[in-house]
């Protein structure tokens, strides 16, 4: 159409006051047909706020974050800005009518809440106000105690490990790890509690025992499960040390998990008593976990154990879990535990899933993978299996073309260097022990035990770690660094 076709719009003058946009109406101030103004679509405005407009974060357990701390971001028709952090005043942004999501990166020490108001639709000239409220948590204390201070040579000591959770929201505790010192040996059968099946036992440096669980653990509660171990024949102090992992946005503190004992001499048997005969020796009814020839799920199915380099044991433990099968095009949910080959994908951005592997020595590692999506690469040989980022697309990061250049009388400047954004477009948490390597484009991260964070942005692929021990291998530097509790890496293109 000609700009004399089009309908004219009348001039305003400036004010403060938000004007209509909803056609005829119009908050334009120029007429179209003088050819400075274009309007390519019709926009609304989405106003995210956070709890009233004046108070958005609560800092009520030693809390320091204020509302700039915490990112955002929206997905929807063209949000301008699509990302922007935290403001108690609200920040408004603009977009496309139809469907939206408002959504914030995992903030560690906060609970975050969404308004209904951050999802859904909005109709052409509409407007929505998000409050997003965050509360900061008291981390989730871990306590080791042993049942007596001294123990007997060669004798039973046994201990306790309490997780209470301060909070009022539950919490997921997905392992447990005790470490004691060389001598101590684990007696079989003899966990109680909140968990009563055996621990994984990795021996080296000392008796390493892990328990997958307790699972969720109330607001206000507590979770305890307690253990026996044959303390060594040698006499002296012993200290045992636990540790754990906790869900995020929760941290632990550990500052109560360490425990000691003192071995002493073993009383002696009075004079002309014979001394007690030893038990019979017992076989136990079921071998130990990582030998099992069978793995139950939280339902009546069984899951036959994985496959060295051939299969994985996956199960969905929280939220919506989807999975596409090797030679397969659709997703599909996952209602139970299953085997699948190597090259599944699994979808676990609105939910979480347990992974289980094995290496060719037999020994079952155990890991949990939430907020993402990912293929299931190969295994190799030394048993790590390598967990691919996987969805999402990178178009969004190149730089916006000029389109309405012929309606721009005014010469162009020199172009300026463009800085790398670091939006993220893909991330993916991992939570557990055992022999799993998650890979971005340009990182690639090898877990001790721990939980870790990997992420694709923008300007190239980052490594967090919320607790342990993580291996960053930089694939564009070639060179390996190795992260703890709270550090993280970026690896970006040269």
């Amino acid at each position: 159409l000609a700009p004399q076709q089009l309908p004219q719009f009348d001039t305003l003058f400036p004010t403060t006051r938000l004007l209509p946009i909803e056609f005829p109406d119009f908050n334009a101030i120029d007429a179209i047909d003088s050819e400075n103004v274009l309007r390519l679509s019709l926009r609304n405005k989405l106003q995210t706020k956070r709890k009233d407009g004046v108070e958005n974060v609560v800092n009520k357990n030693g809390g320091t974050a204020s509302a700039s701390d915490f990112a955002l971001a929206v997905k929807g028709g063209s949000p301008n800005p699509a990302q922007f952090p935290g403001n108690s005043e609200g920040t408004e942004v603009t977009l496309d009518a139809g469907s939206y999501a408002v959504s914030q990166e995992t903030a560690l020490g906060y609970y975050t809440t969404l308004s209904s108001d951050c999802g859904g639709t909005i109709a052409p000239g509409g407007s929505k106000t998000c409050t997003v409220s965050n509360v900061d948590l008291a981390p989730i204390k871990l306590a080791l105690t042993a049942d007596s201070a001294n123990v007997p040579s060669g004798g039973t000591a046994g201990y306790t490990a309490t997780l209470t959770n301060p909070n009022e929201v539950p919490v997921t505790v997905s392992y447990v790890s005790v470490w004691l010192p060389n001598g101590f040996a684990y007696q079989q059968g003899s966990t109680t509690g909140a968990v009563t099946s055996d621990p994984s036992i990795d021996q080296g440096e000392g008796l390493y025992l892990t328990w997958q669980g307790p699972g969720e653990v109330p607001g206000n509660q507590n979770k305890a499960l307690h253990f026996a171990v044959t303390a060594p024949q040698a006499l002296g102090n012993y200290n045992a040390n636990a540790s754990g992992n906790v869900a995020a946005p929760f941290t632990i503190d550990k500052s109560g998990s360490l425990a000691g004992v003192t071995v002493v001499a073993a009383t002696q048997p009075p004079a002309g008593n014979p001394p007690p005969s030893d038990p019979p020796t017992t076989t136990p009814s079921d071998p130990p976990k990582q030998n099992q020839t069978t793995t139950t799920t939280g339902g009546a199915q069984q899951v036959p154990p994985p496959v060295f380099q051939k299969s994985v044991d996956v199960e969905p433990v929280a939220g919506d879990v989807l999975v596409r099968l090797p030679g397969t095009t659709d997703f599909v949910p996952l209602k139970d535990g299953e085997q699948v080959g190597i090259g599944a994908e699994l979808d676990a951005t609105n939910g979480r899933v347990g992974l289980s592997t094995v290496d060719a020595n037999g020994t079952i590692y155990h890991a949990d993978f939430y907020e993402g999506r990912f293929l299931i690469g190969k295994q190799l040989g030394n048993g790590v299996t390598l967990l691919q980022l996987s969805g999402s697309d990178f178009k969004s990061c190149k730089a916006a073309k000029r389109t309405l250049s012929a309606f721009d009388k005014k010469t162009p400047k020199k172009a300026k260097k463009v800085k790398r954004s670091k939006k993220v477009v893909r991330h993916l948490w991992g939570s557990g022990k055992g022999k799993f390597r998650t890979k971005g484009r340009f990182i690639a991260a090898t877990v001790h035990g721990t939980t870790w964070l990997t992420e694709d942005r923008c300007d190239g692929s980052r490594a967090f770690v919320q607790e342990g021990v993580v291996d960053v291998r930089d694939l564009v530097k070639h060179k390996t660094i190795q992260l703890g509790a709270g550090q993280s890496y970026v690896a970006r293109p040269h």
